[in-house]
């Protein structure tokens, strides 16, 4: 058997890939997707320095499209300020 095998389309490592019951226990240890998740959604809270920041921008963008979105659907042309 070659141990050192190019790696690419239909190619694997024997030394890390393989689809016994240690290597298949080895892969599914650790965190899991449930930790996967929980990092995704910190990432999308703004940083404390920042949350200020992001909430003025969060209600700017309310108050648009509480007050835009009725213009729009009634046909009326938006406000323009000169």
């Amino acid at each position: 058997m070659l141990q050192n095998r190019d790696l690419g389309p239909g190619r694997y490592d024997p030394e890390y890939g393989g689809f016994s019951a240690k290597a298949t226990e080895e892969r599914a240890d650790g965190p899991g997707w449930a930790r996967q998740y929980e990092v995704a959604r910190m990432a999308a809270l703004p940083h404390l320095l920042h949350k200020e920041q992001w909430q003025q921008k969060k209600m700017l963008v309310i108050f648009c499209f509480l007050f835009y979105a009725p213009l729009v659907i009634s046909g009326l042309p938006p406000v323009s300020s000169i």
